[in-house]
């Protein structure tokens, strides 16, 4: 799989440090929901569609579920886990959902 992921790079503030850097923000080519999944595992494999589509909906169902435990999803190729974004300005500052995603 030697795919070529595209990407731009964009400026971050100087604010932290004194030399800028830069973050990558990777090009999107398409979204795929679970139909379009499904169809594609059905043209590789002996499954139909359609069980293909319920079995992602109870995966994604199951991930969903362990993630808001606090846990991690290991796949192999690829994990997922919950992350908090925004700065908290002290260590006892509670969650602000007006400032923190």
């Amino acid at each position: 799989m030697d795919q070529i992921i595209e990407f731009s790079l964009q400026r971050v503030s100087k604010a932290i440090t004194e030399k800028p850097f830069y973050r990558a923000v990777v090009q999107n080519n398409g979204i795929y929901g679970h139909k379009e999944l499904a169809e594609r595992l059905a043209a590789r494999t002996r499954l139909e569609a359609a069980n293909l589509r319920y079995f992602l909906d109870v995966l994604a169902d199951e991930i969903e579920k362990l993630l808001l435990e606090g846990n991690r999803v290991n796949l192999g190729r690829f994990a997922m886990g919950l992350a908090i974004r925004g700065s908290f300005s002290s260590e006892d500052e509670e969650f602000d959902s007006s400032k923190h995603k």
